[in-house]
């Protein structure tokens, strides 16, 4: 889903005169040589890894500001997304319990009517003055300045090769060992159901065969959580060479350590979606499944041009075909 412009011009005119206000104070404190919190992000992964990370990273880099200086603010451990530009991390799930972060974060998308960050929020406020309280004075820069900044790549159709300069790319550096109890050589795999890939019993057939034909020839593990810290519908199987991870997460990590598995394994398979982009960016092969076209192409779009070499593939629920294609390719990149 993209961000919806105002139909009411009065509106926005006001807003838009609201983020070029924040636009310009956030410019002026960045340029105050103190600290800097970046967030807190709370959207989704695929606006989180293709816009949010390389719009911060270039304008850290293009205003000097040392990694030492940068504390992120995110969820579920995806702090290691940002170890590069930033060496200090807050999380919202060890600030608050998860039952009680998912329902602040619904009544905070349900006020908004998006899923976006397109203006600061009293949840983002509250978030954020725990780390003013510890970090004051700091600078802080929320996600809309983002949605501010690149909002033509949403609204206007702004050519890519105007907005693309604003975005800073570059592969995410990742510890890649697994945790204990998994086993060395494998595929990660995450299968859900979204708008993408809706919940079928010809679906569940073709994942079931998907894992079977990957447990073929390795290992897999299956990167479904357990937990109730977003709105997806997973979806497991539990059959032998597939191995689990539930009992190795909490809510505080479990980003960063699905992130660590999927950047030791062979290769991903994945529902299409924001969170299949931690393959390329992690320098995996991925494979990825649709049945219903995505309602924003341009998203594969940029993720092609920031990483044009990546081994990322999106095809059609059903797809055997591709699915064997992309077993010989894994199981080949190293003996098994």
């Amino acid at each position: 889903m993209s961000p919806r412009p105002s139909r009411n011009p009065a509106s926005a005119a006001w807003r838009e005169a609201v983020v070029r206000t924040q636009a310009a104070r956030t410019e002026r404190a960045l340029r105050g040589g103190g600290p800097v919190l970046l967030g807190p992000f709370v959207g989704e992964i695929g606006y989180e890894l293709e816009y949010w990370i390389p719009f911060m990273r270039r304008e850290l880099h293009r205003h000097g500001i040392d990694r030492d200086r940068v504390t992120v603010m995110t969820r579920g451990g995806a702090a290691v997304w940002y170890r590069d530009f930033a060496a200090h991390e807050l999380d919202v799930l060890e600030l608050l319990p998860p039952d009680r972060y998912l329902s602040l974060l619904e009544e905070r998308r349900a006020r908004a009517r998006d899923l976006k960050q397109l203006r600061v929020e009293r949840f983002d406020r509250e978030r954020d003055q725990v780390a003013v309280e510890a970090l004051d004075p700091v600078a802080v820069v929320h996600p809309s300045l983002m949605f501010t900044r690149l909002r033509g790549l949403w609204f206007k159709g702004t050519p890519l090769a105007e907005l693309l300069p604003r975005l800073e790319y570059r592969s995410l550096e990742v510890d890649a060992e697994p945790p204990p109890g998994l086993p060395r050589d494998y595929v990660a795999v995450k299968l859900y159901f979204n708008e993408c890939l809706l919940a079928s019993a010809a679906t569940e057939a073709f994942l079931r065969t998907v894992i079977d034909r990957l447990t073929d020839e390795t290992d897999v593990v299956l990167l479904s959580t357990g937990l109730l810290v977003d709105d997806h519908e997973e979806w497991a199987a539990r059959r032998d060479r597939v191995h689990g991870i539930e009992h190795l997460l909490r809510p505080e990590d479990n980003l960063a350590v699905q992130t660590r598995i999927i950047a030791g394994a062979r290769g991903l398979v994945a529902t299409y979606g924001g969170f299949s982009y931690l393959g390329p960016f992690l320098g995996i092969p991925t494979l990825t499944f649709y049945e219903r076209e995505q309602t924003v192409p341009l998203h594969l779009e940029v993720l092609r041009r920031a990483l044009p070499d990546a081994h990322y593939e999106q095809v059609r629920a059903g797809d055997a075909g591709a699915v064997e294609a992309f077993t010989a390719h894994v199981a080949a990149i190293r003996p098994l």
